[in-house]
């Protein structure tokens, strides 16, 4: 049959020569695979290279109203006709009918054929195109493909994992440094603080600090407080705070010999564990004016490795001309090395060795 002797109607789609239907799949991964439609005006060709090209959906105002499916060696996205490089773009009287014709018969043997060539990401970027893609990409045994060379032993199972290879793939390729908490177990309405510092066998503060007081924090005063940590109290960070009311005095030089002990009881059990021990404000941050202390907390057997972590608690002092005296107005407690929002600290706290 002479070229341009088919009727618009009797065009097929052949595929190097031969009818392109289900039976001849693309199978070459390092040839290209070239479709060809001929009728009068001449032969469109649409060429594929499987193992480097990817599909996308293209609309042109030039071609057919219907999207084309054409080979492209970038991820599957949407182009317009000026930046179409790997595929010529006809006049819609010379190729409607040759992509109409590609559309209904070839479409999803073209996807089948690339789509075993892609990686994980771009398989997974295949899936979010339309249903049909996503139809075809979901196949499990492309996915157990990508596992099998990732994994190799995981298909030499004798009993097959309910999971599916998609799913498995999703969930190991890629280490998640950062995981959501769950629920904390306990609430701050659960909980209170009872701490009381002295000063050699002088006790200057003893309270029982609700923990829903606790986690709510105060304001600064007005003035008196260097900006430093005027800063820090109403800075978004999470932190622990409470006011001392009334205030106390150590005298400067003397931190030394001041102690805090901090224990924090459950009011839903009745337990109640050990946070801070008798430690010493040995450490005066003149910088933020704010004396330091720090324990280490006592964690529950049932989490044997977990160990090192530290509690810190903060005389907070105004800015005051007589240096000869600490004015203490408020106490801050964290667990900074470890725990930095409300869900951490509960969750920190529950693995306390409660008694």
């Amino acid at each position: 049959m002479k070229r341009g002797t088919l009727k618009k109607d009797e065009a097929r789609v052949y595929g190097s020569g031969m009818p392109f239907g289900i039976e001849n799949p693309l199978k070459s991964k390092s040839s290209i695979a070239s479709l060809k439609a001929p009728w009068a005006g001449g032969t469109v060709s649409l060429h594929l290279l499987p193992s480097t090209c990817l599909l996308s959906k293209v609309p042109g105002s030039d071609l057919v109203p219907s999207p084309l499916i054409l080979g492209r060696a970038s991820l599957a996205t949407r182009h317009h006709q000026p930046h179409l490089s790997p595929v010529t773009p006809y006049p819609r009287r010379h190729a409607s009918i040759f992509y109409v014709q590609f559309l209904a018969m070839a479409s999803e043997e073209v996807l089948k054929a690339v789509f075993p060539f892609l990686d994980g990401v771009d398989l997974a970027s295949c899936m979010a195109v339309d249903k049909q893609w996503k139809d075809i990409a979901s196949d499990d045994f492309l996915w157990k493909c990508l596992c099998a060379k990732r994994w190799p032993s995981i298909c030499k199972q004798p009993n097959p994992s309910t999971l599916t290879y998609y799913k498995f793939y999703k969930t190991f390729h890629k280490r998640q440094h950062r995981r959501t908490l769950l629920p904390p177990r306990i609430s701050f309405d659960d909980l209170e603080f009872f701490i009381d510092i002295w000063a050699e066998n002088t006790l200057l503060f003893s309270e029982v600090v609700p923990g829903s007081v606790l986690q709510a924090g105060f304001k600064a005063p007005a003035s008196g407080v260097c900006d430093m940590l005027k800063f820090q109290l109403e800075g978004s960070e999470y932190k622990m705070t409470f006011p001392v009311e009334p205030r106390f005095t150590i005298p400067s030089g003397q931190n030394q010999n001041v102690s805090v002990s901090v224990m924090v009881g459950r009011k839903d059990s009745n337990k109640v564990a050990r946070v801070i021990n008798k430690s010493m404000f040995d450490y005066i941050d003149r910088s933020s004016y704010r004396a330091l202390a720090f324990d280490y907390l006592d964690i529950s057997p049932g989490y044997p490795f977990l160990s090192g972590i530290r509690a810190w608690i903060s005389l907070l002092f105004m800015e005051d001309r007589n240096e000869d005296l600490m004015d203490v107005f408020g106490i801050q407690m964290d667990f900074c090395d470890v725990a930095n929002s409300k869900e951490e600290v509960l969750w920190l706290l529950d693995m306390l060795d409660w008694k």
